[in-house]
């Protein structure tokens, strides 16, 4: 009895954290990216450039074993990697966010599922245990008497 009333506050549980988590992901989903705010990110020529750039480096780097290794300046492709970086919008930014939340939210939910499902069955099995010993007991006074 008490197992299945865990059982049930665990699918209580997730069901509650799931749709709390598709409710979020459903309102970053429904918000409008602002593309043409220049505060907050670039125009797609700007990515083009930082990828051109990018080729550029490249291109110029040393090449070390035949073209298959080359030797680049760190520098300059933390500046290309920070411009692309800069370009996401902050929307895209905060939808990975929840994503990555809600992933390690699943995991922890898990994780407590089975603590409690674990926990259930120890139960079960010390009521078992008990139970042996009365029945034990019970069939030991019938015989005595």
């Amino acid at each position: 009895m008490e197992f299945k009333n865990a059982e049930e506050k665990i699918k209580k549980f997730i069901e509650q954290a799931e749709t709390k988590i598709e409710k979020r992901i459903l309102e970053v989903q429904n918000t409008t990216f602002e593309f043409s705010d220049e505060s907050n990110s670039i125009s797609k020529s700007e990515i083009y450039e930082y990828l051109k750039n990018l080729e550029i480096l490249l291109e110029k780097s040393f090449p070390i074993l035949s073209n298959n290794l080359v030797i680049i300046k760190p520098k300059e492709v933390e500046t290309i990697i920070d411009g692309l970086y800069s370009a996401i919008p902050k929307e895209i930014m905060e939808a990975r966010k929840l994503i990555r939340k809600k992933e390690e939210f699943q995991i922890k939910a898990k994780e407590k599922a089975e603590r409690i499902i674990l926990e259930a069955q120890n139960q079960a099995n010390t009521l078992l245990n008990e139970l042996k010993v009365i029945k034990e007991q019970i069939i030991d006074e019938c015989k005595n008497t």
